[in-house]
């Protein structure tokens, strides 16, 4: 029975936001306990679909499928872009963060002796394809939490175009107690820069 009720609002995920969004905000309770009574300090969360509809949130245009919002969004010269695409793309991206921004406010609630469990937390937003045309470069990233201190926030930093994905995996690793030298193609990139890391993320 069990099974037969997650393959139902699988099926619903894919047709409609709102159960996409009850998902979201289960497994985002289920995460923060996780944390908060340290049954494990690292979890990765994949809560996109590509085939989902998105009827209610994007209200432009007839295209509702989030894939062929994405591809029809994206063009090697954004001038080329179908520009209602890429508002019904920009809608599905605002819906996916304010349920990400839920799970910050969750965290923020959790007082840790002075401060809260966000404090103590790094979380990284990101997309596993830099756009909707399986673009494998500009991959956007955003990152909440300090980390205990060792990250700055609030603010945009700008890297080479190109500068190895890998480069910001050495740098979690570094921040969660397990220093690596290297990671990916972070030394092996033909753009590899910062001797494989990246610099200004706890300060400018």
């Amino acid at each position: 029975q069990q099974q037969t009720d997650w393959g139902k609002l699988s099926n619903s995920i894919g047709k409609d936001h709102e159960p996409h969004g009850q998902f979201i905000e289960v497994m985002a309770d289920l995460m923060t306990l996780a944390f908060q009574t340290d049954t494990t300090r690292v979890i990765t969360c994949a809560v996109g679909s590509d085939g989902a509809l998105f009827p209610g949130v994007v209200t432009v245009g007839f295209e509702r499928h989030a894939h062929t919002l994405e591809h029809n969004g994206n063009a090697r010269r954004v001038e080329d872009a179908d520009p209602i695409a890429r508002e019904g793309c920009r809608q599905i991206h605002q819906w996916y963060t304010s349920q990400f921004a839920r799970v910050i406010e969750k965290m923020k609630a959790i007082d840790e002796g002075g401060s809260s469990l966000f404090d103590n937390t790094m979380l990284l937003y990101t997309s596993y394809m830099a756009n909707g045309g399986h673009g494998r470069t500009d991959y956007p990233v955003m990152f909440a939490g300090n980390a205990q201190g060792t990250l700055q926030t609030g603010r945009h930093v700008a890297y080479p175009t190109k500068t190895p994905m890998s480069n910001l995996f050495v740098e979690l690793a570094d921040r969660m107690g397990c220093p690596v030298s290297e990671f990916g193609e972070s030394h092996t990139s033909p753009a590899a820069a910062f001797n494989g890391r990246l610099p200004h993320l706890a300060s400018v």
